[in-house]
């Protein structure tokens, strides 16, 4: 059943240049996007309504978190926050408690970052930390992930895998985490 635009709880409408990511947790959805018309990757979480006698939930309630601010490293006792960005894609999946965000980040080189969203729980809908450059291990070493299109990510219980096109290759690479 389509059920229309995705609204958040002032009513606005979610728009995004590129296709948005979703994960969810036991308690909730988040959802990651591309601001349209920018490269800002934004976030937002949504609860379902209650359940209905037959098992069915018809409605979910977004509450947009804006822009994501990333705890960085520390200096000096500070706390630096990075704001990650895009203009190609990205990808979101969830396990063991941490949600993992990988994106092609905006620089020259198309290198895929991620950061995580920690300490979400029923209570909490946690707070984003880092901003890593994927570096993978290969027969010349270690080298930086780039791509050209959006990463893909599925997470088992034995790792994870990520899957992604080459920056200047059709090929398609993997890495393991």
């Amino acid at each position: 059943k389509d059920s229309g635009h995705l609204k958040d709880d002032n009513n606005s409408t979610f728009t995004c240049s590129n296709t948005p990511a979703l994960a969810a947790d036991a308690y909730c959805m988040y959802m990651a996007f591309q601001k349209k018309d920018g490269t800002d990757i934004y976030w937002a979480y949504g609860t379902p309504s209650e359940m209905k006698d037959d098992g069915t939930v018809d409605n979910i309630f977004w509450k947009n978190q804006g822009k994501i601010n990333s705890i960085g490293k520390q200096v000096d006792g500070d706390k630096y926050t990075t704001n990650p960005d895009t203009a190609i894609g990205l990808t979101l999946e969830y396990a063991n408690g941490v949600f993992l965000l990988i994106y092609v980040a905006t620089n020259t080189e198309n290198n895929l970052t991620q950061c995580a969203l920690n300490d979400t729980g029923k209570d909490s809908y946690g707070q984003w930390v880092g901003s890593n450059t994927v570096k993978v291990i290969n027969s010349h070493g270690h080298s930086t992930a780039r791509s050209a299109k959006a990463p893909a990510l599925a997470i088992t219980e034995g790792g994870g895998y990520l899957l992604y096109r080459g920056k200047e290759h059709d090929e398609i690479y993997w890495a393991y985490y």
